[in-house]
């Protein structure tokens, strides 16, 4: 059985896809696939490369901004190994964002509806700009939804780069 549910990143999608194909298949990731930006930023890249977009289950504004600018500023450091990570961990983005998914009604009503939508068989891959390697609340995004599931899906990571 295929997973039901899987991750990708913006630019591993953008890299892939051909404006001249209509499927996903010859990349590995099933064409029945709903693609679901989880982002509070959309892009032009990112409306155009997913099939839908939930705001509430990006990062908020308020940690977002920050983040952006702490990984800038480690990007000037090349003493730094891993900026996106570092900066991640530096401002306890995990702990944020599991507190804004917690109290946040948008937030759980969409996990909810995530949720049901894999429990009915649809097949879905969580999109955000982050790559597979990178930390990023996507992860604990589908920890959360892998955690709430009645059924047994398998949850795996799609298109690593």
């Amino acid at each position: 059985m295929a997973p039901r549910l899987n991750e990708a990143s913006i630019d591993s999608l953008s890299e892939q896809h051909d404006p001249q194909q209509h499927t996903f298949d010859t990349f590995g990731v099933s064409s029945d696939a709903t693609f679901i930006g989880v982002v509070s930023r959309p892009t032009e890249d990112m409306e155009e490369l997913t099939d839908e977009i939930i705001p509430c289950l990006g990062m908020p504004e308020k940690y977002l901004s920050k983040f952006l600018k702490r990984r800038s500023e480690y990007r000037m450091n090349s003493a730094i190994d891993n900026p996106t990570n570092r900066a991640y961990d530096d401002l306890e983005l995990d702990d944020k964002y599991t507190e804004h998914v917690r109290d946040s009604e948008k937030a759980q009503s969409a996990i909810a509806s995530l949720v049901s939508r894999l429990d009915d068989g649809e097949e879905v891959t969580l999109v955000c700009y982050e790559e597979s390697h990178q930390r990023c609340h996507r992860h604990l995004l589908m920890e959360m939804i892998d955690s709430r599931s009645e059924s047994d899906f398998q949850l795996s990571v799609a298109l690593t780069a």
